[in-house]
């Protein structure tokens, strides 16, 4: 089972909240890596909500983006958001001499992020409902 999958967001989590957005360093280095191209990459760190077997779970997930300014800019913080273009990359494991040892590794990577519209936008309270 090794490639990449796309994920529909709604479908899989609960809720998504953006924690963070860092620049993605090289290696034992303090240098923002970039794709080929020069485009800077990022990683968002977000808060997910799921449930397996009846019971709800909760993780903090590490999500790759590339983008020529902050992907990140303009969502506050624990914001609910969507991400565009969400993938798994899942693929066996390598030791540093690139021999496979067991198990898998996974990675996640956007396209984007987007604010989520929030829950109660369009309609309306239930304060203003009783007015």
């Amino acid at each position: 089972m090794i490639g990449t999958f796309k994920i529909d967001q709604a479908a899989t989590f609960g809720s998504v909240h953006l924690m963070s957005v860092e620049p993605k360093t090289a290696f034992k280095s303090d240098d923002q890596e970039c794709l080929k191209d020069g485009t800077p990459k990022w990683q968002a760190k977000v808060a997910v909500t799921y449930t397996v077997f009846g019971r709800n779970e909760s993780e903090i997930l590490n999500v790759n983006l590339a983008s020529r300014n902050d992907p990140g800019e303009g969502v506050p913080p624990f914001s609910p958001v969507i991400l565009e273009g969400l993938e798994v990359n899942v693929s066996e494991k390598k030791d540093r001499d690139n021999k496979i040892i067991p198990g898998i590794q996974q990675w996640y990577r956007a396209d984007a992020i987007k604010p989520a519209a929030s829950p109660t936008s369009g309609g309306r309270s239930k304060a203003s409902a009783e007015a």
